[in-house]
């Protein structure tokens, strides 16, 4: 990442990783090993069968996966249908597959593409980063937001940004949960209540 657009990226997300102790950011970054264990394990392709609707309605709350405050307002009702949601979460766990072919065939109700890719994350935490409002407004704001498919090929706009969001991460030196957690604390419009509840964890 030698561009103009590529240093100056990884010059504010360094700054900000070397202000974390200060920042209720810490939090957040003190959780990965705690929340990666917990629901490494809940994610795991072994285990999906014997997934539970609160299991994982716990993954979509920021006390819990002390990363994403807003997982809850859609992800509620892909666990109405559990055996849905398991088959689902089957084929985008599948690493015997590609990642493009696994996101466009999840279709799951109020499975979006925030949920998703924090799932990928917590249960392969060195391959997959997160897609959400907070790391596209960041990825953009840095001219670094990849080249959009069309919107029934979603999948090879993630596997484009999972490129970019690891080049990233190597760049800075760090992992995918913290560079996601750096994109909202550089944010200049990240929720107060959420700084709030995360200096209460």
């Amino acid at each position: 990442m030698e561009d103009a657009h590529s240093k100056a990226a990884v010059f504010a997300l360094r700054t900000c990783l070397t202000n974390a102790p200060n920042d209720p950011l810490c939090k957040m970054l003190d959780a990965k090993e705690k929340v990666l264990g917990r629901y490494g394990a809940v994610f795991a392709p072994s285990a999906l069968p014997h997934l539970t609707a609160d299991e994982f309605r716990s993954f979509l709350y920021l006390e819990n996966n002390c990363h994403w405050s807003q997982l809850y307002r859609r992800g509620l009702e892909a666990a109405d249908d559990i055996e849905t949601l398991r088959q689902g979460l089957s084929v985008l766990l599948d690493e015997s597959r590609d990642i493009v072919y696994r996101w466009n065939q999840v279709q799951v109700k109020g499975l979006g593409k925030a949920i998703k890719s924090a799932i990928l994350l917590v249960t392969y935490p060195d391959r997959y980063g997160v897609w959400n409002t907070t790391s596209e407004k960041a990825l953009r704001q840095f001219g670094l937001f990849p080249t959009v498919f069309p919107k029934q090929n979603k999948g090879k706009t993630y596997e484009a940004l999972g490129e970019r969001l690891n080049e990233l991460a190597k760049a800075v030196g760090t992992d995918l949960w913290t560079l996601d957690g750096l994109f909202w604390a550089i944010d200049p419009n990240r929720s107060s209540k959420v700084m709030e509840q995360l200096s209460r964890l």
